[in-house]
């Protein structure tokens, strides 16, 4: 998913509470201003998790992207 913050975090750190669920965070530059890699048993849970993001005062924006297919993961 990305995120877009109503005030710049470039020197904030933003915290997930969702530890098990979240995979990756990194700062991108556009329309939004962070890129989240979060992972789900099921549709209903990313639901939730999109839903607990959602609800940050800080966030003006949340788009949610499913990913199908992975073909190159270098990370590990």
């Amino acid at each position: 998913m990305t995120i877009s913050f109503k005030f710049p975090t470039c020197l904030q750190r933003f915290e997930f509470p969702l530890n098990e669920q979240i995979l990756n965070a990194t700062g991108i530059i556009g329309d939004m201003d962070l890129l989240v890699y979060a992972t789900a048993a099921s549709m209903k849970r990313l639901h939730e998790i999109r839903e607990f993001i959602d609800a940050q005062d800080d966030i003006t924006k949340i788009k949610t992207h499913v990913v199908m297919s992975e073909w190159i993961d270098n990370q590990g």
